[in-house]
């Protein structure tokens, strides 16, 4: 029998040819011949099975324990992303179970299927790395075609072959139904820990909801033993909070003294070599003064006063901040403290409690942040990166009048003495090469700081904006969620 002629072709092409192919002419190809399906299944497993998502259902938690078992594939799961999305009455469930042999998510949770699934899986993945939760689809499966999401394992299980093709046509711009995730966390951490699995990153990307402090209530008698050994080890740790009254432990009336972030807390003091922390609030009202003054706090609360890298995150050297408000002081003092090489501030509100909030007064705010930070950054630290996104200046704790502050690419002087900034950017950026320096940058970008004021705003203005863009535009994802958006799993 004739060799086939592209089986003559240099493997590097195969795998072009490969590329430019949708998942189903793919699969047809691999299925075609076994020297074609042995040439191609590295790449195959590393691009369709690197970076899974899933369900809590039945149906999507038995594929994961079945790549778990697989022998061959399990190696290169080193990502697994559990979604909030159900089988809901867009499948045309509206309740109940209509798949043969599988209870209800409900059933699946509260019998401790989900959990045992779970343990079975993370048990049997060697090299899994990074666990996720989130509550969206994301973009990036450009194999077939621009809008087509990477979706949840069993997501169209019921549906009929029209509402699957009308989902796959809506794309991006489909909100899909979404469970809570303050249940979610916790079962994830339980599963991981009975597994004794020790992934080094735990991702929390959220946009429709945000975790309350509840969600890190996890030190009890039964769960503790099992989810604490899990966070010594962690490097990366990436979160979406609520910290609004009403959603977890906050002030109250009877209680004004009540920590909003105290389960937080005890979460994070676990996490001794945390390397990489990202804390993405529910919107720019969100008050941080509590949590981010507490990230700069000393090791042991009567040390003198600390100098950089003594407090208990002395591994931490990169901090996104999002969506939050904060007085600059608060701010100022916990950067310089902690060993920072990179900083992102997304969306973030500098507030000021001393005087009516005038545009001057908001541009003075941002400059002499700016100036203070470049001054009083310890010389033996070096930022490698610094972005700024979005700032603004509130006055007040909560619902003050919105500055916002833009960024001049140019400024000149007119004949008058008037200063004019020209070409605004709400996004700035530093990256380090030879020769450049960030204090210096810090001190340019204060000599282009520029007011442009806007009405008041209410929380559905912000709140909004984070969660309608897609997937890579304009956002909080955009900035903070960077490399989030490749091989999430279908």
């Amino acid at each position: 029998m004739a060799t086939p002629d592209i089986l003559k072709l240099p493997p590097e092409l195969v795998l072009r040819v490969s590329s430019l192919l949708t998942t189903t002419d793919l699969c047809a190809f691999r299925a075609s011949c076994k020297q074609i399906e042995a040439g191609l299944f590295d790449s195959f497993a590393k691009e369709f099975f690197s970076k899974r998502q899933f369900m809590i259902e039945q149906v999507s938690l038995e594929v994961l324990v079945g790549i778990a078992n697989h022998k061959t594939i399990a190696p290169y799961l080193k990502e697994v992303i559990i979604c909030l999305d159900y089988l809901g009455p867009s499948h045309g469930f509206n309740g109940r179970q209509k798949i043969k042999g599988h209870v209800k998510r409900g059933a699946l949770i509260a019998t401790g299927q989900a959990r045992d699934m779970l343990v079975d899986a993370f048990s049997n993945l060697p090299n899994l790395r990074t666990v996720g939760l989130r509550d969206y689809n994301a973009a990036g499966r450009l194999r077939d075609g621009e809008n087509v999401l990477w979706r949840s394992y069993g997501w169209s299980t019921g549906m009929s072959v029209n509402a699957r093709l009308n989902v796959l046509r809506e794309g991006r711009h489909r909100r899909i139904e979404t469970e809570t995730p303050d249940e979610a966390l916790p079962l994830i951490l339980f599963a991981l820990g009975q597994a004794e699995c020790r992934p080094t990153n735990l991702e929390v990307f959220l946009r429709r909801q945000r975790l309350p402090d509840d969600a890190f209530n996890v030190f009890t008698a039964q769960m503790q033993p099992k989810i604490e050994p899990l966070l010594p080890v962690l490097k990366t740790l990436l979160l979406s909070l609520n910290d609004r009254p009403g959603f977890g432990a906050g002030p109250t009336p009877t209680n004004p003294h009540a920590d909003s972030h105290e389960h937080l807390k005890q979460f994070l003091r676990r996490t001794p070599l945390l390397e990489h922390l990202r804390l993405n609030f529910l919107s720019d009202e969100s008050d941080a003064d509590d949590i981010i003054s507490w990230l700069g706090e000393p090791n042991y609360p009567s040390a003198p006063t600390p100098t950089p890298g003594s407090t208990q995150f002395s591994h931490l050297t990169t901090l996104d901040l999002g969506m939050l408000n904060v007085q600059p002081q608060t701010l100022l003092h916990t950067v310089k403290q902690l060993r920072l090489t990179s900083l992102s501030l997304w969306k973030v509100s500098l507030r000021d409690n001393t005087s009516p909030n005038t545009g001057d007064r908001g541009v003075s705010t941002w400059k002499d942040f700016l100036q203070e930070l470049g001054d009083n950054i310890p010389r033996p630290l070096d930022f490698t990166y610094f972005k700024i996104g979005f700032p603004s200046h509130v006055q007040g704790p909560n619902n003050g009048t919105l500055t916002d502050i833009r960024f001049a690419g140019n400024t000149t002087t007119d004949q008058n003495g008037v200063t004019k900034y020209e070409d605004l950017q709400s996004q700035v950026s530093y990256r380090k090469y030879f020769g450049s320096d960030v204090r210096t940058w810090l001190r340019d970008l204060k000599q282009g700081t520029y007011v442009e004021p806007v009405e008041p705003h209410s929380d559905s203005d912000h709140i909004d904006d984070d969660e309608d863009n897609s997937d890579n535009e304009s956002g909080i994802e955009e900035i903070l969620l960077e490399d989030d958006e490749d091989n999430d799993g279908e």
